[in-house]
C-alpha cells in the first residue's frame, strides 16, 4: 500500500468514478444521530465532534463544522483539509416569518410587482426556501426508517440558490 492519506486514497476513487464531490457526514440531526453515524467521517478526518461535514473532490478537501467545533477541529481535522467555519443564517429571521406564513409571504412578493427582476427573484427566493424545507424532511423521515432519499443531492443546490438570490430580494 502506499503512503497516500485516506482523503488522497478517497479523492482519487472520486475523480476515477467521475464525480465531482463526494461528502462525507451526518447531515440529518447531528446532535441528535447516535455515536456510530460519523464513523465515514471520523474514519476520513480524524474529528471525533458530532457535528461536521467533509467535501473531498480531486482538487478540494474542506472540513465543515459550526463555531462549537472550531478548536477540536484545528486539532483533530487531517491536515490535508481546509477547515471552514460555517456561519448561522442562510436566511434571515425576518425572511423565515415571511417565509412561513401564507400572508406575509403574499403581501411580501405582491409588494415587489409591476418591479421586473425583483418580483421574479422573491417568488424564486420562496420556492427554494421551501424545497430546501422540504428536502431537509425528507431526509430526516429517511434517517428515522434507516433509508435515504434522493432529496439529500438537492439540498447544496438549492442552498446555492438561496444564496445566490438574496441579494436579489430587496
Amino acid at each position: 500500500m502506499n503512503g497516500d492519506s485516506r482523503a488522497e486514497r478517497l479523492a482519487t476513487l472520486v475523480a476515477e468514478e467521475g464525480l465531482d464531490q463526494l461528502l462525507v457526514g451526518d447531515l440529518v440531526h447531528p446532535s441528535e444521530t447516535e455515536r456510530d453515524a460519523g464513523a465515514n467521517l471520523r474514519w476520513l478526518t480524524g474529528f471525533t465532534g458530532s457535528s461536521g461535514l467533509a467535501a473531498l473532490s480531486a482538487e478540494e478537501r474542506l472540513f465543515f463544522t459550526d463555531f462549537r467545533y472550531v478548536e477540536r477541529a484545528e486539532r483533530e481535522v487531517a491536515p490535508e483539509f481546509e477547515r471552514v467555519k460555517v456561519e448561522r443564517g442562510l436566511i434571515s429571521d425576518d425572511q423565515l416569518k415571511i417565509a412561513i406564513s401564507v400572508f406575509r409571504r403574499s403581501s411580501w412578493v405582491m409588494a415587489a410587482f409591476g418591479q421586473g427582476e425583483r418580483f421574479s427573484a422573491r417568488r424564486q427566493f420562496l420556492r427554494a426556501v421551501a424545497k430546501l424545507g422540504l428536502c431537509h424532511w425528507h431526509n430526516s423521515r429517511a434517517a428515522e426508517a434507516s433509508g435515504s432519499t434522493g432529496s439529500f443531492s438537492m439540498i447544496p443546490k438549492l442552498q446555492a440558490e438561496i444564496f445566490r438570490l438574496r441579494d436579489q430580494i430587496g
